[in-house]
């Protein structure tokens, strides 16, 4: 938790990505709802069955911007006390170096937990303009919930991946650098869209 709180550019991260995250997601609902009058009534009637909504609550320019930013804040919460030297300290109270990674990888996936439930909430709820269009979707609907839970989950996992990578390169450009690489390009490169 030290490598976190004393960081004050951690916690700007955190904010910056909510709001980036939160503004991608809300816009997308607002352009929505604003042109909603000039859709055709096919359009229209199909727009929830196809869970349209539910996408525009969680695009995925906000996945990408989220998987990045949190990717990067795993590796510096580990990279960063490398790169202080304030984890030869730690070291020396605690010698159990795999006891200590493990509390630090505990505390990260819990706030980012936290985070992710807390930025995904709020992207979900801010769809809710479009209830005023009849285009809105409320957490009871078919596939509603796992959706948000999949959305907040992201945040942990990426947070872990970038932690594990800061843990073993424990240089933070090299660090940053590898968790954009494992998290977003390998995944490309690996599926059908990359091809």
């Amino acid at each position: 938790m030290a490598g976190l709180r004393s960081l004050r550019s951690t916690w700007i991260a955190y904010g910056a990505t909510a709001l980036a995250v939160i503004a991608f997601n809300a816009g997308t609902a607002y352009d929505t709802y604003g042109s909603w009058p000039e859709r055709s009534a096919a359009d229209r009637a199909g727009f929830v069955r196809a869970g349209i909504p539910l996408q525009e609550a969680f695009m995925a320019n906000a996945a990408m911007v989220i998987m990045l930013a949190l990717g990067a804040i795993g590796a510096v919460a580990i990279s960063g006390e490398y790169s202080t030297g304030t984890i030869r300290t730690r070291f020396a109270a605690v010698p159990a170096r795999r006891s200590v990674m493990a509390a630090k990888t505990v505390v990260v996936t819990a706030v980012t937990t936290v985070f992710g439930a807390i930025v995904a909430g709020t992207s979900f709820g801010l769809t809710a303009i479009l209830d005023g269009r009849d285009a809105g979707v409320s957490i009871s609907y078919p596939g509603a919930l796992r959706v948000v839970v999949a959305s907040a989950r992201l945040a942990p996992v990426c947070t872990v991946a970038g932690t594990a990578i800061g843990s073993v390169i424990r240089q933070t450009s090299a660090s940053m650098i590898a968790s954009v690489v494992v998290i977003l390009v390998l995944p490309i490169a690996f599926t059908d869209g990359g091809h």
